[in-house]
């Protein structure tokens, strides 16, 4: 099992960006986009679209959107495409979002967050230490919160949350 995270690395490549559509190569592409929302950019507007099947065996993964403010409100649109090795073993405390995508939210009626033709395969580990705060584990989302719209995805593997307090997988 690996033991570091996925970081992007700049020299690597992996996305392009074409208007508001970010293709998406590689791992190092979807590290990208992960590192970009979890910094504070929710995608909202924005598309990102998998153009080749993509394995994150090598790293350990961080969700897409690891917060209630660091969300995933665009479009992901895997085109079809699988995404192998999601490993993510959390053990720790505070308020936990695991899967693909931790927390997805759309930012309005009219402005919806997507998630679309993707299969993943992958194990999804959480083990909250914490005796008040929540777990919401998934394959493809761990929470999901309003106006979502998920289709034609699958997911192979195993989740498992555990904690002291409130667990959804």
């Amino acid at each position: 099992m690996p033991t570091d995270y996925w970081a992007y690395s700049e020299g690597d490549g992996g996305w392009s960006l074409d208007g508001t559509t970010y293709t998406i190569s590689t791992a190092n592409g979807l590290a990208y986009i992960a590192e970009k929302v979890n910094g504070g950019d929710s995608l909202s507007g924005k598309t990102v679209v998998l153009s080749d099947n993509i394995d994150l065996s090598d790293h350990l993964w961080t969700p897409i959107g690891n917060s209630e403010s660091l969300i995933f409100a665009g479009i992901f649109n895997g085109d079809n495409k699988t995404i192998e090795g999601l490993t993510i073993n959390y053990s720790g405390s505070g308020y936990v979002y695991s899967g693909l995508f931790g927390y997805v939210k759309g930012t309005s009626d009219t402005d919806v967050a997507v998630i679309k033709n993707v299969s993943v395969g992958g194990n999804v580990v959480v083990n909250n230490t914490s005796t008040s705060d929540k777990n919401y584990a998934g394959g493809i989302v761990g929470y999901v919160d309003a106006n979502v719209e998920i289709s034609y995805c699958s997911f192979s593997g195993s989740v498992s949350c555990t904690g002291a307090h409130s667990n959804y997988a």
